[in-house]
């Protein structure tokens, strides 16, 4: 499949201080390829052709060329200085316009073309025409041509060439910023769609307050993390991109954002203790409440005891829809059973608690000498040596349950009265 290359074009007729018009057009074009990245220091195949009366009008003349492209993705050459491929440059009659150049690109440096763009040749065209017009008899006259005739676009056209001198890169497109840990957040961003013929090499994330920065030395979209923040701070970011030739405007703001510590297991955090810390960034995890929310109690309310309620989920991170489909099967408003009481819990003013996993709750035991550490210093109360109930349904008589003396793990009838476990709420942070 041919990718499509673009290119940005500049075209001057080239000025004579003789009577003569010249036979050539000044062309200059920067090339980019499908990801919109510079062809920078190599040949490239091109083709020119003057299409007469339309944008696929017919072709008066064509060439080929295979000049260089310089580091900064810039070609330059003369039309009509190619080899020809139909007709001359000097036979086309410019009085016969409109004319329309085309443009095909390999950018391999042979002759497996792609159609770049066609563009209309306005008044510049009829300068070569002027040879035509009249008899030039000094070369006043034919500067006088040339000059009256098209000085403002020839003006516009070398303000255009200017513009394609290397430059500051634009502005970036500020992304998402995000806490990543301790002290850290992360900022996305997006590089300018047309940054400039320079090529970027770094992108520079700036915090307020603080000027922390964080660097990304690359040309293209990407994420940068800053780090040296403090905890508990809210930051706002922009990024900025750098050239060769110096630093971009910033982009706008960020949203706001507020880096938090890493979790340890046994902290105080989010209205429980800590038992569990999400490797994936250390910041997230579980917390279990200060001091049991329950006597024994029924993982059932005699309502659907010998139903499957759908909570049989036994990995971390599932309690919570256990818990939910244990409601929706016993009642809502009821807290006369495990998972009800659980989810009634507004421990340090939090509602969205809920009966852990199987998995969850084994995590719980393992941690049980720091929760209780933890637990006591800040007035709730450590787990006694009975059992504790799951959110996991083992079938639908009977749930899975843990024992807090040996770390055992059974499964008892959902609504057995008899030394029935207790309940530990937990929610996640």
């Amino acid at each position: 499949m041919k990718k499509l290359y673009t290119i940005l074009v500049a075209l001057l007729i080239t000025a004579s201080t003789f009577a003569q018009a010249p036979e050539k057009m000044s062309y200059q074009a920067v090339v980019r390829n499908s990801s919109d990245n510079l062809v920078t220091s190599q040949p490239v195949g091109m083709q020119i052709s003057i299409l007469q009366g339309s944008a696929s009008g017919t072709a008066v003349y064509i060439e080929t060329q295979t000049p260089t492209t310089n580091a900064n993705g810039l070609v330059s050459l003369e039309i009509g200085a190619g080899t020809p491929v139909t007709a001359t440059f000097a036979g086309v009659n410019w009085a016969n316009g409109p004319y329309f150049i085309k443009t095909e690109i390999d950018p391999a440096g042979g002759s497996s073309y792609t159609i770049a763009g066609t563009s209309q040749l306005l008044s510049v065209p009829y300068a070569l025409h002027a040879k035509t017009a009249t008899t030039a008899t000094t070369a006043t006259t034919a500067t006088s041509l040339v000059g009256g005739i098209d000085e403002a676009y020839i003006n516009a056209l070398e303000a255009r060439i200017t513009a394609l001198e290397p430059t500051v890169p634009s502005a970036p497109s500020i992304g998402t910023a995000a806490a990543a840990g301790d002290g850290q957040a992360t900022i996305s961003f997006t590089a300018p769609v047309i940054d400039c013929v320079s090529p970027i090499t770094s992108y520079t994330a700036t915090s307020s307050p603080g000027n922390i920065t964080g660097t990304l030395t690359q040309s293209g979209s990407g994420t940068i993390t800053v780090t040296g923040l403090t905890n508990g701070t809210a930051y706002t970011f922009t990024v900025t991109a750098t050239n060769a030739i110096g630093v971009s405007a910033p982009s706008a703001s960020s949203n706001s954002v507020t880096p938090d510590a890493i979790a340890t297991i046994g902290d105080v955090r989010a209205g429980g203790v800590v038992f569990w810390v999400d490797p994936a960034d250390n910041t997230h995890g579980l917390v279990c409440a200060l001091a049991d929310q329950s006597t024994p109690i029924l993982w059932s309310n005699g309502r659907g005891s010998y139903t499957n309620t759908g909570a049989t989920a036994t990995g971390i991170g599932t309690g919570a829809a256990n818990t939910t489909a244990i409601i929706a099967s016993q009642g809502a408003t009821e807290t006369n059973y495990a998972a009800g009481l659980a989810r009634a819990y507004t421990g340090r003013g939090y509602t969205d608690w809920f009966l852990p996993s199987k998995d969850e709750l084994n995590e719980m035991y393992i941690n049980k000498a720091a929760i209780n550490t933890t637990a006591t210093a800040n007035g709730g109360a450590i787990f006694t040596t009975k059992y504790y109930w799951s959110s996991t349904e083992y079938d639908y008589l009977k749930a899975w349950l843990q024992s807090f003396y040996a770390g055992n793990q059974y499964y008892l009838n959902k609504d057995l009265p008899n030394d029935s476990p207790r309940v530990r709420a937990v929610r996640a942070f």
